[in-house]
């Protein structure tokens, strides 16, 4: 049987990554990241959007404290844009999609692909 966020299991899923967070094992950054954009995504799916930005507002925190400027930065701006988008602050989710844009650009112009 499948458990976690794949199977619908949100709940369960919100559990192993607050285990994660509250880990008293050293966690990576990338780890830690992952995290909270999942936890972002758990939330937003669950229909809890304030909580979801709060997530994803720790991840580009994390992602910008760590110096990382990557792929996965972007991908948090475009979680964030769906979040606007349906709470319909248009130029909002405008303002997230053309900060995406433009890192996807530089990371491709640079040839290079940073995934923290």
């Amino acid at each position: 049987m499948q458990t976690g966020f794949n199977a619908g299991d949100f709940i369960g899923a919100k559990k192993c990554m607050l285990s994660i967070l509250s880990s008293e094992n050293v966690v990576s950054p990338v780890y830690t990241f992952a995290a909270y954009n999942n936890l972002g995504l758990i939330e937003k799916n669950l229909g809890f959007y304030t909580e979801a930005l709060n997530f994803y507002n720790k991840a580009e925190d994390l992602s910008i404290k760590e110096s990382k400027i990557s792929l996965s930065l972007a991908d948090i701006y475009i979680n964030k844009s769906r979040i606007y988008t349906f709470r319909k602050s248009f130029p909002t989710a405008i303002e997230f999609l053309e900060k995406a844009i433009r890192i996807y650009k530089s990371v491709e112009k640079a040839g290079q692909f940073i995934i923290i």
